[in-house]
């Protein structure tokens, strides 16, 4: 059993701007830290145009980079380091138009309690991994073939490891915590936040290739993702286990199989010509394994699930940084 010495702690939903919190607030932020990451994500895309990496045009980089064989790690270095001036830019405005102390939109324990993210990233790993075994096997081994090249994959695991943790951050951040959060101070209602969060997680993957090319019943998959997050984050009160969860399962997704309707190149162990569909098979296995996460957790962290029914109350005094 793991002991958890930070157990007291306040209701994470709760958390949201006790003042400072009006509905314009958000729209400004969030504005403001799209338009400011756009401007300096453009300085990238400017040098790596100098360097002959990107054309401006009609093609879009991620084109261009999958076409003319660009390497793929720089390929996915200058995609993916837009994430970190993003959270950057965001911490920055929250704190200047709320007020609010950051630690908040992190969890609501005294401090952030990494041996969470860490259990929670190699759990979920570990049943993601067995949801592709099985999706290998419908779609047959013979079809699946090794490109692994050391020198490569090693370097494109480092970039992953220090960049994939924003590039989740930035949705676990946004949905899990920020909107979240303020949706809690209108509706009052955990069970409604949650399906609030699930849907927009949901339809925040709409144009990614799966639900495109497999149809809209596809986008199933990402709100059931969705949920899992959603309920780890209101029942443990903190991002840790939704964060951990996330960054596990792109992590897995950017390292170990790479279909042909990929959204972005990686340098992964095993290739195949097949396109990744979310099959029923495959939604199926996923759900079952979401909720084993949920179940393991459940018993690990002794969750109270009838807290979802209940009432949001704002905290007397909120956590200071």
């Amino acid at each position: 059993m793991i002991c958890d010495a930070n157990s007291s702690k306040a209701d994470f939903l709760a958390l949201a701007p006790s003042t400072n919190n009006q509905w314009w607030r958000y729209v400004l932020v969030l504005a403001l830290t799209l338009i400011c990451s756009v401007l300096i994500s453009n300085v990238k895309w400017f040098v790596a145009s100098k360097l002959g990496y990107f054309t401006y045009g009609s093609d879009s980089f991620e084109s261009y980079a999958n076409t003319k064989q660009m390497d793929a790690n720089l390929s996915f270095g200058l995609l993916f380091v837009s994430h970190i001036f993003f959270i950057f830019f965001f911490l920055l405005f929250y704190k200047l138009i709320h007020k609010a102390p950051i630690k908040n939109l992190f969890t609501a324990a005294p401090k952030f309690r990494y041996g969470r993210f860490f259990i929670s990233a190699a759990i979920f790993f570990a049943l993601m991994l067995a949801v592709e075994v099985i999706n290998i096997a419908s779609i047959g081994a013979q079809n699946i073939y090794m490109c692994f090249q050391p020198e490569q994959f090693c370097i494109g695991f480092l970039l992953a490891l220090l960049l994939l943790p924003f590039q989740t951050l930035r949705e676990e951040i946004i949905d899990r915590a920020y909107l979240s959060q303020g949706f809690a101070s209108i509706v009052h209602r955990r069970w409604i936040v949650i399906i609030l969060s699930s849907i927009l997680f949901g339809f925040g993957h709409i144009y990614n290739a799966p639900v495109v090319e497999g149809g809209y019943w596809s986008i199933l998959y990402y709100v059931s993702m969705g949920l899992t997050l959603a309920l780890c984050t209101v029942l443990d009160d903190g991002l840790e286990l939704a964060w951990g969860a996330h960054f596990a399962n792109n992590l897995l997704a950017s390292l170990f199989l790479r279909y042909n309707n990929a959204d972005h190149i990686t340098n992964t162990i095993f290739c195949t010509s097949y396109n990744f569909e979310i099959s029923r098979l495959y939604l199926l296995s996923t759900i079952i394994c979401l909720g084993l996460f949920l179940f393991i957790f459940t018993k690990i962290y002794h969750w109270d699930w009838r807290r979802l029914l209940g009432k949001i109350e704002k905290p007397v005094i909120i956590g200071a940084e």
